[in-house]
């Protein structure tokens, strides 16, 4: 007996700090979120799917973009783009991926100022996003309808990126790095904690310049049929191939700035972008060296918090932001005007300045987090405009006075309510709603309700139910062109996700394994008006060279499926490891019929692993990419047969072979200076989008091109921090 209560007495002494130590380890893993519900909580409990990606793991894994974090370090999302280092890349969100869409299914945040431009809902996630990585403290993405909180774009999810304070950065650094797709990338950024006035201030400033002159790839060649009932979409010089070598056509230039000030109860956050991207692979000319899309933004807003006694805090806002898209391609006198013989330059310029106030507040009502209350509302005055300009190539003189002109003034609102109830340790209730107002359509409602409940030692499961919707920008309802008229009572996309989650935290291990399931209506698409269609409208097909389009609400998509993910620490946080896995079944309901999605993949995940050898000898980090076989973006194209008669589709079937990018990043310091190498290679040497004047299938030429990708590519930076 003396023998057995000295072992339980010493198992006690041994257990104590055991359990100190899982603690600790649980504490220093706990991924803290703010854009779920607008205010500081554990991922464990947010309403929604959320990963909070970290400074560290952009540092250790090779992070360049913040597609790339989402790629290898998210749950639930995956990117995709026609040109893989140039172009815009698309997101997708457990199993739907919404093509040519500019980003817009996705809100993008940064420190809780909306990126997203109101003419079309436009949002940059890779180059042109302009964002110092440098700068970022965390990443938070938020898987699922997002619009209770913050309205428009917030269908697939939010991104919202919190950049490092002055204090934590507490000096400057400059950087310079190199790549093998003859890149590279040059820094300076710095940040203090000062005290004036007796206030304590915060500021943060950052500058980049990133240039890119590749890489080169050799594609084609294509020949188009001149005649227009198999021609492509767009009218072509059909004399020549299209094709051959990229060469410095490829290419990218994006400056940036981005500044932080905190004084006070007072902060104010901006940031400035200029982004160039050559477009080497247009439908129209191959290599071009003038074709491009050039963006411009620039933003900045102020805030104010006031925090009362009694649980009270009101913060008031108010922001500016202006959004400048130009874009230019290279077309024959088909579209330019039969009186020139020869081919023309087009300019389509998109405008959209906007700004705003809002104001929120919190109650918490007993000043214990139990029961909370909040609530806001937003105005916001916008400004959009288009036009198309064509100019003769040998002349530079304007052809036609401008073609899809307008500008629009108008107002929009938006105004919510949540209520937080934590009526015991282990039960948490969110009930929200949110209400936006545009004068072209009805007023929607975005509803969510969540219930967290903790099943036993570090386990808790979630049930949420929530609505998010996007809207038609100005861009889209009030374009009107000879390509284009203008849709008829064009309703908002909607978007209802129901998810349940179990999640167990140990120490430094998370498991989390959730299902889904949702339901979007009343999708957008361009459609190619038909014969009939066009002499309906009194366009005949014999006196038109070109397509004429349509936005239209189109299809249904229904979506299931499942997410699962695991991260663990070893060795006292030496070694680190990660894994996130997901699976959907996507069917989009049309009038010819159910398809699946094209580019959406149904099987996607990451995986990594890291080991830091000490503090004098660098950090390995191995990360790898997954996306499923995927339908490329024309897979359904439907070109005419030799007889005429319409239904030729591509041969073989064009879809996407599944695609592994694997990643291996060296990082550390030597003499003073960071550094990090890191090698990608991708195992599939292309990607699900059709490039090139062959839009759909001819019957001179059935098979489709598909966008290539380099396999192999690397990078090094060095930095130095004082």
């Amino acid at each position: 007996m003396k023998h057995s209560v000295s072992a339980v007495l010493l198992l006690m002494a041994v257990s104590r700090p055991a359990m100190a130590d899982l603690e600790l380890d649980a504490l220093l893993s706990e991924e803290i979120i703010t854009t779920a519900s607008r205010t500081p909580e554990s991922s464990r409990t947010a309403p929604a799917l959320s990963t909070s990606i970290t400074a560290e793991q952009l540092r250790i894994y090779g992070i360049r973009t913040l597609a790339e974090a989402i790629d290898f370090l998210a749950l639930g999302v995956a990117s995709s783009g026609p040109n893989q280092h140039g172009g815009e890349v698309e997101l997708g969100s457990r199993g739907v991926l919404l093509t040519k869409d500019s980003g817009s299914h996705f809100l993008l945040m940064i420190e809780g100022h909306a990126i997203n431009e109101v003419s079309y809902g436009t949002a940059r996630f890779d180059r042109g996003a302009g964002i110092p990585l440098e700068m970022i403290d965390h990443i938070e993405v938020t898987v699922g309808p997002g619009s209770v909180l913050y309205g428009n774009n917030a269908m697939l999810g939010v991104i919202n990126v919190i950049i490092k304070r002055g204090s934590e950065v507490d000096g400057g650094y400059v950087l310079a790095d190199g790549g093998s797709l003859r890149s590279y990338r040059v820094g300076a950024g710095a940040g203090q904690a000062f005290e004036l006035f007796g206030e304590q201030g915060d500021v943060v400033l950052a500058l980049e310049y990133y240039d890119r002159k590749g890489p080169d790839f050799i594609v084609g060649p294509q020949y188009p049929d001149p005649d227009f009932e198999t021609r492509t979409s767009r009218a072509i010089d059909t004399s020549l191939p299209w094709g051959g070598a990229t060469g410095d056509t490829n290419y990218t230039r994006v400056p940036a700035v981005i500044f932080a000030l905190e004084y006070g109860n007072v902060q104010i956050h901006g940031q400035a972008k200029h982004s160039t991207f050559g477009q080497p692979m247009s439908q129209h000319f191959f290599n071009e060296v003038d074709a491009q899309v050039l963006d411009k933004s620039l933003w900045f807003d102020v805030r104010h918090q006031l925090v009362l006694p009694h649980g009270v805090d009101i913060v008031s806002r108010a922001y500016v932001d202006g959004f400048t898209r130009r874009e230019t391609w290279f077309v024959d006198s088909a579209q330019c005007g039969p009186e020139l013989n020869g081919t023309c330059r087009q300019e389509q310029v998109r405008l959209a300045h906007w700004g705003g106030v809002e104001f929120r507040g919190s109650v918490d009502w007993w000043e214990d987090q139990v029961l909370v209350s909040s609530g806001g509302v937003d105005w916001r005055l916008r400004r959009t405009g288009s036009k198309i300009d064509r100019f003769s190539e040998s002349t530079d003189q304007p052809l036609t006075s401008s073609i899809g002109d307008f500008d629009v003034d108008d107002t929009a609102y938006g105004a919510y309510f949540q209520q937080l109830w934590n009526p015991t340790p282990t039960l948490g209730i969110n009930a929200s709603a949110r209400l936006d107002q545009d004068e072209r359509y009805d007023p929607v409602l975005s509803p969510r309700a969540a219930v967290s409940l903790g099943l036993w030692d570090g386990g808790v499961s979630k049930l949420v139910y929530s609505k998010a919707f996007r809207a038609p920008g100005r861009f889209v309802t009030d374009l009107q062109s000879p390509e284009r008229i203008s849709p008829v009572d064009l309703r908002p996309e909607t978007v209802q996700s129901m998810e349940f989650s179990v999640e167990q935290t140990t120490g430094a291990h998370r498991a989390i394994l959730g299902v889904f399931y949702t339901a979007w209506r009343d999708m957008t698409e361009v459609h190619v008006l038909t014969g009939d269609e066009r002499l309906a409208i009194g366009a005949f097909t014999q006196a038109l060279d070109f397509e004429i389009e349509q936005v239209r609400n189109v299809s249904q998509i229904t979506n299931y499926g499942f997410n699962g993910g695991y991260r663990a620490s070893f060795l006292d946080r030496q070694l680190t490891a990660g894994v996130n896995l997901t699976y959907a079944l996507t069917q989009e309901e049309r009038d010819e019929g159910d398809r699946d999605l094209t580019v959406a993949p149904s099987t996607s995940g990451n995986a990594r692993i890291s080991y830091t050898f000490g503090e004098s000898l660098p950090t390995l980090g191995i990360a790898g990419a997954f996306q499923g076989t995927r339908l490329v973006d024309g897979a359904y194209s439907e070109g005419t047969n030799s007889d005429d008669t319409p239904g030729l589709r591509f041969n073989p079937f064009p879809d996407a072979a599944p695609q592994l990018d694997l990643r291996m990043t060296l990082s550390g310091k030597v003499l003073g200076f960071s550094y990090r190498l890191t090698g990608d290679y991708a195992v599939v040497d292309h990607g699900p989008y059709v490039i090139g004047p062959v839009q759909r299938p001819l019957p001179t030429d059935t098979t489709a091109e598909l966008s290539p990708i380099k396999q192999l590519t690397g990078y090094g930076e060095l930095s130095y921090e004082f």
